[in-house]
């Protein structure tokens, strides 16, 4: 891991973050926070996260 990164996690996890998004796997090497890849983003059932399975709505002016 990069001295960035290492920085940065480290600085979430002692500020209490529970979750970090990245597009970098070796990030799931870090103990003490949760890793969210981008790419698993879909697989969340939040609509706000997964556009694809949000009820359309209509916007109404």
């Amino acid at each position: 891991m990069r001295t960035p990164d290492a920085i940065m996690l480290a600085t979430a996890i002692e500020a209490g973050a529970t979750l970090a998004v990245t597009n970098d796997a070796a990030w799931r090497k870090v103990y003490g926070i949760e890793i969210l890849l981008l790419r698993d983003l879909n697989k969340l059932k939040v609509p706000a996260l997964n556009p694809a399975s949000a009820t359309p709505r209509t916007i109404r002016r």
